[in-house]
């Protein structure tokens, strides 16, 4: 079976061809120049970035910079306040001294 499958490789190209869809004759002469194919090549696409973004972007990158170089002073800035809070804790037990007599 294989054999006949080996000979008949080329049988769905025959009836290709056979039903016209397959032009074998391709004349040289209908193609473009050379050199028009390659001027219509198609040009990558640039990234414009404006001032005004560029400066945007400049900006937001300085103020993510400070806001890591001074996450450590957070808590003494903004965590506590000037006047210092007086918290008076009751005692839940009593003292008791115990002395020994000998």
């Amino acid at each position: 079976m294989e054999e006949t499958d080996r000979k008949d490789q080329a049988e769905s190209l025959r009836a290709y061809t056979e039903q016209g869809n397959f032009k074998e004759e391709v004349s040289a002469l209908d193609l473009p120049p050379r050199s028009e194919v390659h001027n219509q090549k198609q040009k990558k696409a640039k990234w414009r970035l404006n001032t005004l973004w560029i400066r945007f972007l400049f900006l937001i990158f300085i103020i993510i910079i400070s806001l890591f170089l001074t996450y450590s002073y957070w808590d003494e800035w903004f965590g506590r306040s000037d006047s210092p809070v007086i918290v008076e804790e009751q005692q839940l037990h009593e003292e008791v001294e115990v002395q020994i007599e000998p």
